[in-house]
């Protein structure tokens, strides 16, 4: 079994790493298979960079290059999950 996070994000970079640790740290615990997937939804800020500097191969990122919304984001997302359980 494999869960899926999905994770929209618009000008979130402060919010990034404590989002991703707090999210992996249950993960792990549980002792599941997992991948996040991150999708900039245009963010003007660090955002971007912020999921750029996550070194782990189940982080899955999925870039636009300008606000489509949330739902458009969350399609994206959907439509790369590899996992049993989103």
């Amino acid at each position: 079994m494999k869960i899926a996070v999905v994770m929209p994000v618009y000008n979130e970079q402060h919010n990034i790493m404590p989002f991703y640790k707090r999210v992996t740290d249950v993960l792990k615990k549980i002792k599941v298979d997992y991948e996040i997937i991150f999708i900039d939804d245009g963010s003007r800020d660090h955002t971007l960079e912020k999921i750029k500097e996550i070194n782990d191969k189940k982080v899955i990122l999925i870039s636009f290059v300008k606000n489509y919304g949330k739902a458009a984001a969350l399609m994206a997302g959907f439509e790369a999950v590899k996992g049993d359980i989103v």
